[in-house]
């Protein structure tokens, strides 16, 4: 076997074979090849071994005692099979770097990874971690990037250990890592789905020597924001970036992952410059490394199919939300490191609540980076309360912290109850209705709103009103959110963003299009609200349409007739959960209202004034109107 070895390894290997003849042995094994690191002083076994209180002598008189001496003979000693396997996979390992000659490093690996051998048994025996030692000496052979602050190494620490039901798209982006072109995967998939945390895994994978058809490989992440940093002047981007494009080239096994990926294009790009895309797709296109990437598939389709050489240098890989049960099992798989850090005990059922109020509670956001949001905070919360064990109480208030949804509808009610019997006046029949309603709207259905109510009545009735308290009370909102026309979807889109517990509102709907009826349909079936690529979820949500009427009728009659005739069809006439009928303010209704108006503004007026002003037929806008051009302006 012919290997090339630089001078101190050469020097090593011949202390071993001394070893083996003064041991009485005519082979060189691997309890020989450590004696001899035992014996080097320059090299990390032997500071390790040191720290351990652990030194040549006492390794060679432990050997004499299992195996003892055997007799002096004349002749050529050889290598042993486990010897010569390590000094193949030594070199391999200086092929892969692109050195010349195998160095005490890559011996010292190629040893500390053979399990099966004397020299491994003798370190367990002395309870050196050699994987442990392994990462450590594998992490020291990559100096060079680790002085670059762009780039970080992952999977040097516990980060990224745990992590379930990924095995599919772990499996493909090995697949395209080991292909000979186009080996850059590309991860695609809605923020929190556990992209760059697959990353890490893998990472951590590697670095443990769990993927022997990458043992060689490492993975360093490039941070863009870093390389643009400070670069003010032209063509201080390009040689920063080359610089580290270089020393890149050094580590053939190493592989480069870009978290937001998109982003590099036009990243470091000026009047007369490049960007990051541009002077990376030349290097990919020879396959001078690899490369794995990760990005959301709104932002795909909006930067990196545009630009198609860089999009063909990619194979894509979709990462799909996981289920409630497959977060399940990666909830229990982190839990132990939470209830470490927090000092707290976490129940397999309390992981099942917290993920059933996530997914209930949470709808704009995804499994499993929502469900660990929750497991976080609900560990502080417990250290807040000095509790050794996470309560369902504990999940409930950090989903309505997080949410802005009110688990508890015990005081909702109460409030709203309170404020109509404070503020509304009149529209009893239609109070006790609304009463009846609100407690129904504690059982939030899967994929529907609350609930699609129907306010008819003449104008100026108190529909509005009734709205805006409702909303105040129940809601803890100050206004309803209106939809007009579709102008209005995109603002109302980013409120339910931020606080999905909303009421929608649509007024005058009896004059409403068809394309407006037809928009209605759609979120009902839906249950979301959409324009272009944005959408909010509508399960929290309550939709109050409005119908103003001329003169009385039927409530039943009424919305058959005039809803069929507005091509409403029967399917949606059915997701109405309740039509309430207002009928007109008598003048007793006017008199508490013009009453409690000027009490709010610490007014008082006549009776003989305020009977002139009721005997006008007005409605409640009309009267607020009245007030102020009466009673404060004039």
């Amino acid at each position: 076997m012919k290997v090339s070895m630089d001078h101190k390894t050469t020097m090593l290997l011949e202390r071993a074979q001394q070893e083996a003849k003064d041991m009485g042995n005519m082979y060189i094994g691997s309890e020989h090849l450590l004696l001899a690191f035992a014996w080097d002083t320059q090299n990390p076994l032997y500071d390790k071994l040191r720290k351990e209180h652990i030194d040549y002598e006492k390794i060679k008189k432990d050997l004499l005692v299992l195996f003892g001496c055997g007799k002096s003979k004349e002749g050529e000693v050889l290598y042993s099979d486990t010897v010569i396997e390590i000094l193949e996979k030594g070199n391999r390992m200086a092929m892969e770097r692109a050195e010349e000659e195998m160095d005490m490093d890559c011996l010292l690996s190629a040893l500390l990874g053979t399990k099966e051998c004397v020299a491994s048994q003798m370190l367990d025996r002395y309870e050196i971690d050699c994987q442990k030692l392994l990462t450590a000496l594998r992490h020291s052979g990559y100096c060079e990037l680790d002085e670059f602050k762009e780039l970080r190494r992952l999977g040097v620490d516990d980060k990224g250990k745990q992590i379930a039901g990924r095995e599919k798209e772990l499996q493909l982006m090995i697949s395209i890592l080991l292909r000979k072109d186009k080996g850059n995967p590309l991860l695609v998939g809605d923020a929190g789905v556990g992209k760059s945390a697959l990353v890490e895994h893998f990472a951590w994978l590697l670095e443990h020597q769990m993927l022997p058809e990458l043992s060689s490989s490492r993975v360093y992440e490039l941070h863009l924001n870093t390389l643009v940093a400070g670069t003010r002047y032209r063509g201080d981007f390009e040689e920063k970036l080359q610089k580290v494009l270089d020393a890149l080239m050094k580590y053939p096994d190493v592989i480069l992952f870009i978290d937001e990926i998109h982003q590099m294009i036009g990243a470091g790009k000026s009047e007369g410059s490049i960007d990051v895309s541009s002077v990376l797709k030349p290097y990919l296109a020879r396959g001078k490394f690899r490369c794995i990437g990760a990005t959301t598939m709104d932002e795909y389709e909006t930067y990196m199919e545009c630009d198609r050489a860089l999009e063909r240098r990619f194979q894509l890989v979709y990462m799909k939300e996981p289920s409630e049960s497959e977060t399940l099992e990666m909830l229990k798989k982190k839990k132990k490191e939470y209830e470490e850090y927090h000092d707290v005990n976490i129940s397999d059922d309390i992981l099942k609540y917290m993920i059933e109020k996530s997914a209930m509670y949470l709808k704009n956001r995804k499994f499993p980076d929502k469900a660990i949001d929750v497991l976080d905070l609900s560990c502080v919360k417990a250290r807040f309360l000095k509790k050794s064990e996470i309560s369902e109480d504990m999940i409930n208030k950090v989903v309505e912290e997080v949410s802005g949804v009110s688990i508890s509808f015990k005081n909702r009610l109460l409030s709203l109850q309170n404020i109509l019997d404070e503020r509304f006046v009149g529209q009893d029949t239609v109070k006790q209705q609304i009463l009846k309603q609100a407690r129904s709207l504690s059982v939030s259905m899967e994929n529907q709103p609350l609930g699609l109510w129907v306010l008819v009545g003449e104008d100026g009735t108190g529909k509005d009103m009734l709205a805006t308290l409702f909303a105040q009370s129940f809601f803890q909102q100050q206004d309803y959110l209106s939809i007009q026309d579709e102008q209005d979807t995109l603002s109302v889109i980013k409120k339910l963003r931020r606080n999905p517990n909303q009421l929608l509102y649509f007024p005058h709907m009896e004059q409403a299009s068809t394309a407006k009826i037809s928009f209605l349909r759609q979120i009902m079936e839906t249950n979301q609200l959409q324009q272009e690529k944005e959408c909010a979820d509508l399960t929290h949500c309550l939709i109050v349409l409005e119908w103003n009427t001329e003169e009385k009728q039927n409530t039943l009659d009424f919305m058959k007739d005039k809803c069929m005739d507005r091509n409403l069809s029967p399917e949606v006439l059915d997701l109405c959960d309740e039509v309430f009928y207002f009928s007109a303010l008598s003048k007793e209704d006017k008199e508490k209202i013009v009453t409690k108006a000027l009490e709010k503004r610490n007014m008082q007026v006549n009776q003989k004034d305020l009977e002139v002003f009721l005997n006008e037929n007005l409605t409640i806008k009309e009267i607020q109107k009245k007030i102020r051009n009466t009673f404060i302006e004039g």
